[in-house]
């Protein structure tokens, strides 16, 4: 048993150490891609809720979401304003 423990420990080694350079590759693919998006800022962007927050490229479709985190550090004060929110739209 104690066999079978190294051999598989020593392959997800081996397996690891074969990811690193895709790792890299796929960080440096996003980071691009990620500068091409910001660089064409104002093409993702909604003007009157129309236009298109996608657009398609060479190698497949890209949503580009020009939204920021949001913290909630009160659950129940977080609910409160939707259900504000959610009461001003309905008129």
């Amino acid at each position: 048993m104690l066999a079978i423990e190294v051999e598989r420990a020593t392959a997800l080694e081996r397996a690891a150490e074969a990811a690193r350079p895709l790792e890299a590759k796929q960080a440096e693919l996003e980071a691009a891609l990620e500068r091409f998006c910001r660089g064409r800022w104002d093409e993702f962007a909604r003007e009157n809720g129309q236009g298109r927050r996608s657009r398609q490229l060479l190698f497949g479709r890209v949503g580009f979401r020009r939204t920021q985190a949001v913290v909630v550090r009160s659950e129940e004060q977080a609910l409160e304003a939707l259900r504000r929110w959610r009461a001003g739209r309905a008129r």
